[in-house]
């Protein structure tokens, strides 16, 4: 019995890489239904006369053991949180060397001090009350960034950790967490967000930049101003995987001519201070500091592929994922560009391939101008793809602005899926 069982996960976990590496059965495997395998090894088990006793009141039959374990190996991959210790619970007593001890969160780091030029270290979740007066959303800990906006510089810290297993090319994700502003923030900022890489990434001083992690672009960011102190405000969006990407950073990689933030006033701070029935604690004027709390990333779904195109009926449509351009510009991030290239190679090897590229925006602004940005945005893309050799005669650029959400723009998740570039098969 136990042999049968072992065999038979092996059995899955080889089916789940072989469905994980077929392009065909990629787009389906969402949607594979446990239910579905279960009548289909049910009615083999039938025809084999194998008596199901388990519904007489017996004990369960094989195949009933075998189906428990597949809906357990199929819950694992798809709804599991891969953030370790997401509320920061487990923790662990550090001796502080006869001042008592601190409590340092499991799987986790804390990185950057640009006071001391520090790069990594433990992450402390206990003592952390200088910043502001504030519980944690869930249970009894939560983390903290800072940052610092001055002389033109901007100085940043940050929380990382190695993900439970790193993320699959081509599967959607979807990344939330949730922050909350500290009281002795004397500014409060936009860009928080939250980065996936292969490798970790380490803060660093740079000439005329500051003490940052520089030269990366969040896959998750916040599109407003963070300046809640009473509520935890969310964070959340979806983003593709490249494949490989094990280690997640928070923070604010911004750099300083980029940032969007504002200054409090101090008798703001104050009266938030009096309201908490607190006594003042004082302010850093050029300062940021937030609590982090209640990390999730969770697989959505597979999504749409480049490869895909040749197989499509004229007319259809996918969205041309990690195509990503700088806010209100129609100028390419760098990390758009393996995607761009992947395009190129797929639109070589099938030249009679014709594709129509579409940029589509969210409905935050005037009109008129996110029609001509979404113009832009095509154009950028195709006049990209004739530089590496592609035909004009195969590409065409067109924009359609706001006029053709997928999702409802009264949530940020709505705008950021609006905001997109979808390529059409013209001719294959």
């Amino acid at each position: 019995m136990l042999f049968v069982i072992a065999l038979f996960m092996v059995i899955i976990k080889f089916f789940q890489i072989a469905l994980n590496r077929s392009l065909e059965w990629k787009k389906y495997l969402p949607y594979i239904n446990a239910i579905y395998l279960a009548e289909y090894l049910e009615e083999k088990f039938k025809k084999k006369k194998m008596k199901n006793t388990y519904n007489n009141g017996g004990t369960p039959s094989v195949f009933q053991y075998l189906l428990w374990l597949f809906l357990c190996v199929s819950s694992s991959t798809s709804g599991q949180n891969l953030i370790r210790n997401a509320s920061f619970e487990e923790v662990i007593k550090s001796d502080k060397g006869g001042e008592g001890y601190d409590l340092i969160a499991l799987e986790w780091k804390y990185l950057g001090n640009f006071h001391y030029k520090l790069q990594k270290f433990d992450l402390i979740v206990d003592n952390i009350d200088w910043i502001g007066v504030q519980a944690a959303k869930t249970g009894a800990h939560m983390a903290f960034l800072e940052g610092s906006i001055k002389d033109e510089f901007h100085h940043a810290e940050y929380i990382a950790q190695k993900l439970s297993q790193p993320l699959q090319r081509g599967h959607k994700y979807v990344v939330k967490f949730y922050v909350n502003l500290g009281e002795r923030s004397g500014i409060y900022i936009q860009e928080i967000g939250a980065y996936f890489s292969e490798k970790p990434i380490i803060p660093k001083h740079v000439k005329g930049k500051g003490y940052s992690i520089h030269g990366v672009y969040p896959h998750v960011t916040s599109d407003a101003l963070l300046r809640d102190w009473s509520g935890w405000m969310e964070i959340s969006g979806e983003f593709v995987a490249k494949g490989g990407e094990q280690f997640m950073t928070i923070g604010s990689f911004t750099p300083y001519n980029k940032m969007h933030y504002k200054k409090i006033a101090r008798y703001l701070i104050e009266a938030q201070y009096k309201k908490l029935g607190s006594d003042w604690q004082g302010m850093r004027d050029d300062h940021y500091f937030y609590f982090v709390d209640d990390i999730s990333l969770n697989f959505v779904e597979v999504a749409d592929s480049v490869e895909q195109l040749p197989e499509m009926e004229l007319g259809a449509s996918i969205i041309f994922e990690n195509v990503l351009f700088a806010t209100s510009s129609s100028s390419l991030l760098k990390n758009s560009f393996e995607e761009l290239n992947r395009l190129i190679a797929l639109m070589q090897s099938h030249p009679s391939l014709k594709i129509e590229i579409a940029g589509h925006t969210d409905n935050v602004g005037d009109s008129i101008k996110n029609l001509q940005l979404s113009k832009n945005r095509a154009s950028v893309v195709v006049r990209y793809l004739q530089a590496k050799g592609i035909k004009s005669t195969r590409l065409k650029a067109k924009g359609f602005g706001e006029d053709q959400p997928i999702a409802s723009n009264d949530t940020n998740e709505g705008k950021r899926k609006n905001r997109r570039v979808e390529i059409t098969v013209l001719d294959n």
